[in-house]
């Protein structure tokens, strides 16, 4: 019995993973011996064992959690275990691998994304996300994020392999268009025994395209981001709003693009990584520089600039406007 460990990173594609591996878990345990544990699992935080990297950060005793996840286990006739949690990204290898020093910790599988990208889409959530609500600006975020360390993602991988000295780590390249039917799960399952052949056999509602946690455009998330921070909505009212606005994403989507860096800012912001993204580059993805701007990356970001304030405030108007009539 063995066990993979699913630590993210965010927002790559994570939220799609843990709800297949949650939707099937008794498909997965009866035909093919993997156990997708229960324990540590909240429905309202996600489907996903984050309640184990939490309360690894925390300062209470995590021995009441352990003992629940080994009596799981041990319950079932089970090959290989997974536990996924993007949440692992901000624990301490070392008290992670303490609290699974009762099981062979056989894979340890990080999907990592161009860092530009993953951050925009990391203060994308920040602003959308029903819990964090957030009203920081973007630059602000780049400078308070406690995801920019991660980012170094050499120093970042480097901790993992220290700690594991016996497993083996999986990086993966977190982009859809290098997945079958761009869907990340053609591209996990394999990782923990699934050929393609026996996905296609068994689930048959397999998705080819998953959008289990889009992000808004960058004009919609600006507009939100002033909306968090000049209104006091409630639950309901905030996801309302968050509906309304992918609805004006769907209706404008043939206006320009716009982006939250520009493209000087985004080609510096790369730069700060250059050093780690080579050591990374060499050592698992045989020397390709899967973390340049391409050239036809470099066109699109030339015609990409920051929303104008009047298109912030019309679409803050729309909004409000469709909002009073929902509430009515």
């Amino acid at each position: 019995m063995g066990l993979t460990l699913h630590v993210g990173l965010s927002k790559t594609g994570t939220t799609s993973i843990q709800l297949f591996l949650w939707r099937n878990r008794n498909i997965l345990l009866k035909k093919f011996g993997i156990l997708y544990p229960k324990t540590g699992i909240k429905e309202k935080l996600g489907y996903g064992q984050h309640l184990i990297p939490n309360i690894l950060r925390s300062k209470q005793n995590y021995s009441d959690l352990k003992n629940m996840l080994i009596r799981e286990i041990n319950n079932h006739k089970a090959d290989n275990i997974v536990i996924s949690s993007e949440e692992f990204i901000f624990s301490c290898p070392k008290k992670v691998y303490k609290f699974f020093d009762f099981i062979h910790t056989e894979k340890i599988v990080i999907y990592l994304r161009r860092q530009d990208l993953w951050i925009e889409s990391l203060y994308k959530e920040y602003v959308k996300n029903i819990h964090s609500r957030g009203t920081m600006s973007f630059k602000d975020f780049l400078k308070g994020a406690p995801h920019i360390k991660i980012c170094f993602f050499s120093n970042f991988v480097e901790r993992w392999k220290e700690v594991f000295p016996n497993t083996e780590i999986i990086l993966k390249f977190y982009d859809r268009k290098l997945f079958q039917y761009e869907n990340i799960i053609f591209d996990f399952l394999p990782l923990i025994g699934l050929s393609h052949s026996k996905m296609s056999f068994h689930f048959h509602k397999l998705e080819t395209k998953l959008e289990t946690n889009r992000s808004l455009s960058t004009i919609s998330t600006l507009v939100l981001r002033m909306i968090n921070e000049n209104l006091n909505l409630n639950d309901s009212d905030h996801k309302k709003v968050v509906q309304l606005l992918f609805e004006m994403d769907n209706k404008y989507a043939s206006h320009k693009k716009t982006s939250l860096f520009s493209l000087s800012d985004r080609i510096e912001f790369l730069n700060t990584f250059e050093k780690s993204n080579k050591i990374v580059s060499n050592l698992f993805f045989n020397n390709n520089d899967i973390f340049r701007l391409t050239d036809e990356e470099m066109e699109i970001y030339k015609r990409q600039i920051y929303p104008s304030e009047t298109e912030i405030k019309e679409r803050y108007i729309e909004i409000l406007r469709s909002l009073e009539k929902k509430i009515k």
